[in-house]
């Protein structure tokens, strides 16, 4: 420590005189000043299933610091309060230290800082529906979905949803209940949910046949079993076997003949007998 300008007072100052008016010793005392570090700025992320944060340089704050003095500060950790998606989160910095040319000045009143400056994106999640079909008056089946990755720990909830209706046509599968929380963004893709006319099975129903002529009493038809077709048109056909030209036997002689694709019954006929066959429908509405 330096005094300049030294100089001799008191009664008998007059009988002295300084070698020099210079005066040094080492005697000084130079206390650190106290800093406090604070978080400053915006920290960002997108959820990840953790609270760890990244702090850059411009993220540090220090209240008291002396202009011009160059003074830096770093952390060796740094966490969001919590995990979950959200803005002005509390980020807390851990292991404060200071850096640079004039740190030596200084001394932090804690290694710790903290700051509401954390934002924590929502995780884009994509969700595809699945198409359906079923039957008219079917129990709807199972709507189903592929989904993106989510963090371990975490699942969907919920379920699917259809628009309204039990009439033949088309539906719109939609997001209904499905969840995956707040920490993520769903992005979603419909589906059609299709409803069919549907034909029921068809078992052995018996047709009865009455002739056209000649008075006799009906006999049953061709026997319908479940494997037999159906398809569109009107009336009733018989299978391509039977449908050839035959004669009808009918009291010793012969009736007109049935060509193909007539309405008649397999031959040989008899009245009131009973014969059996395929039939295939047309035009039925079930």
């Amino acid at each position: 420590m330096t005094a300049s300008g030294v100089s001799l007072g008191g009664a008998d100052a007059g009988n002295y005189v300084l070698a020099s008016t210079t005066a040094s010793a080492a005697i000084g005392q130079i206390d650190a000043k106290t800093l406090t570090a604070g978080l400053t700025g915006a920290v960002t992320k997108t959820y990840d299933g953790t609270t760890a944060a990244t702090l850059g340089a411009g993220n540090y704050g220090l209240t008291g610091l002396i202009a011009g003095d160059v003074v830096t500060a770093s952390s060796t950790g740094a966490a969001y309060a919590d995990k979950n998606a959200g803005t002005g989160k509390t980020v807390t910095a851990s292991g404060v230290s200071l850096g640079g040319a004039g740190s030596g000045n200084y001394v932090l009143a804690s290694t710790s800082a903290t700051g509401q400056i954390g934002q924590i994106s929502q995780l884009a999640l994509a969700i595809t529906a699945n198409d359906q079909t079923k039957n008219r008056n079917d129990v709807d089946p199972k709507l189903t979905y592929v989904a993106g990755t989510l963090i371990a720990g975490d699942s969907l909830t919920g379920d699917l949803t259809r628009d309204v209706g039990e009439t033949v046509g088309t539906y719109g599968i939609t997001k209904g209940t499905l969840s995956a929380g707040g920490n993520y963004a769903i992005a979603f893709k419909p589906a059609v949910f299709t409803i069919l006319l549907g034909i029921p099975p068809v078992e052995n129903v018996l047709i009865p046949y009455i002739p056209a002529e000649g008075g006799g009493a009906a006999g049953s038809g061709p026997e319908v079993g479940t494997q037999d077709p159906v398809d569109g048109g009107a009336g009733f056909q018989l299978a391509q076997d039977e449908q050839s030209s035959q004669q009808e036997q009918q009291d010793g002689g012969t009736d007109s003949a049935c060509s193909t694709n007539d309405t008649c019954p397999p031959a040989p006929y008899s009245q009131g007998g009973s014969t059996s066959g395929a039939i295939h429908f047309q035009g039925f509405n079930f």
